[in-house]
């Protein structure tokens, strides 16, 4: 038996892309168990996020890899030729080493994140939950939570401003020279919503302005920051105020198309409105860019930021990376054992 992924990123995808292959919980949930009634792994698990949409699975065998892009494909109903190009593929100590590096942010697109890990740990329980994990997933991932925690624990290459909510505020403060007094309409009210807002009013903004489909859960964000919540239909018209526009939801589709922002446009009288989507799948209609005094962002965007903080924690990286690769022997030496004993079971039935 072998440890395999296979998936695609920051690094080897656009966003377009990647919004195109992502995957909801109950997408993930119905996947899992068509991987197993299809025979293309013992255990699976689905990491479906922002930055990358990746398969981690036991298998014996090599070309279920292919077969499980094939299925990626289908599954979405995307081309495998429009994608294939952008996949990676690690087994054995490669995919050990590259959940490590995953778990612990050290390959997210902002390096030290510590999102990732709340990620990761929500695909492992809804792949356990439905009993898709068995003792060699178990065991991985449980040892990457340790790994991640560890890496927290005695290297720095978590301090500071590191999150994709913290560097679009940076976005937003590269774009003002300072937010102080600027007002900001936040278009989703999850946890990203709430991280982003925490950061804005450290950044000292005027007004936080919240909208969300559940009108009752952007009322609980708004007051938690003496912010106002407005109606999900309400923000081309109450959108007026803002300054800048922030979109994180979990919409499978575009919530705010090129017609509702050239509405907005016209009743700000064209007063220039700066809007990133951090969502993946994408909240903003692209088209949106082309209109006069919109200034649209997106989560890549946000690589230029993300690469200077990189560039202050290299030296940390290096001992991060030091530390993975110690745990990822260790690892691989349990897991030697554990396959003896499974095959030393096997052969006595």
């Amino acid at each position: 038996m072998n440890i395999q992924v296979i998936g695609l990123n920051h690094k080897t995808a656009d966003v377009a892309l990647r919004e195109k292959l992502a995957f909801s919980q109950p997408q993930a949930m119905e996947c899992l168990k068509r991987i197993r009634e299809l025979g293309l792994a013992s255990e699976a698990l689905v990491l479906s996020t922002c930055n990358r949409v990746e398969f981690y699975k036991v298998w014996d065998r090599s070309d279920s890899l292919e077969s499980l892009a094939k299925f990626l494909g289908q599954f979405h109903k995307v081309s495998i030729p429009d994608f294939e190009k952008s996949l990676y593929f690690y087994e054995g100590r490669d995919a050990v080493r590259h959940l490590f590096r995953v778990a612990s942010g050290l390959d997210s697109m902002v390096v030290g994140e510590t999102e990732v890990l709340g990620q990761v740990k929500k695909a492992y329980q809804l792949a356990s939950e439905i009993q898709s994990t068995g003792l060699i997933l178990n065991t991985l991932f449980q040892k990457s939570f340790y790994v991640a925690k560890l890496l927290q624990s005695t290297t720095k290459i978590h301090e500071g401003s590191l999150s994709v909510s913290s560097v679009a505020v940076q976005l937003a403060e590269k774009i003002f020279g300072s937010l102080f007094s600027k007002t900001v309409l936040l278009v989703g009210a999850g946890k990203v919503s709430e991280q982003t807002v925490r950061k804005l009013v450290e950044k000292g903004v005027k007004g936080i302005i919240a909208s969300n489909r559940s009108f009752e859960k952007a009322q609980s964000l708004a007051q938690k920051f003496s912010g106002k919540a407005i109606r999900f239909d309400e923000i081309k018209t109450q959108g007026i105020e803002a300054d800048i526009l922030i979109s994180s939801t979990a919409a499978p589709h575009f919530i705010l198309h090129r017609e509702d922002v050239l509405e907005l446009m016209d009743r700000r009288r064209q007063h220039s409105l700066f809007m990133i989507d951090i969502a993946v799948p994408r909240d903003i209609d692209p088209e949106v860019n082309a209109l006069d005094n919109v200034y649209l962002y997106n989560i890549d965007d946000l690589k230029g930021i993300a690469e200077k903080n990189l560039q202050e924690r290299l030296k940390e990286c290096e001992k991060a990376d030091a530390l993975v690769e110690e745990e990822t022997g260790r690892f691989m030496n349990r897991y030697q054992v554990m396959i003896t004993r499974s095959n030393g079971i096997s052969g006595k039935n």
